[in-house]
């Protein structure tokens, strides 16, 4: 695997579970990933790129998509106890 493939997989993961939360509630709720986007102050490549490992999700774009999505922050980041690996 390439570097730059390796960069995109180690996003991917540490991007987990936000990610696959925002793209579920997207869905879920018959949403737009450039409407998401657009509520959240971002274009939607950024998103797109959050959403697929092309980008970290920072911490400081969180809220304003959990806000975006009309969701309690806190369930961006619901797993399952076998899907949850975190570091600690």
């Amino acid at each position: 695997m390439d570097e730059k493939a390796e960069q995109a997989r180690r996003r991917r993961k540490l991007n987990e579970p936000v990610a696959s939360n925002i793209e579920r509630i997207i869905k879920d709720g018959a949403l737009s990933r450039p409407e998401v986007a657009r509520r959240a102050g971002l274009k939607p490549r950024q998103l797109t790129d959050m959403l697929n490992g092309g980008a970290y999700i920072k911490a400081s774009q969180i809220l304003a998509i959990a806000e975006a999505l009309r969701v309690n922050v806190t369930e961006l980041f619901m797993c399952d106890e076998d899907e949850c690996n975190y570091i600690i």
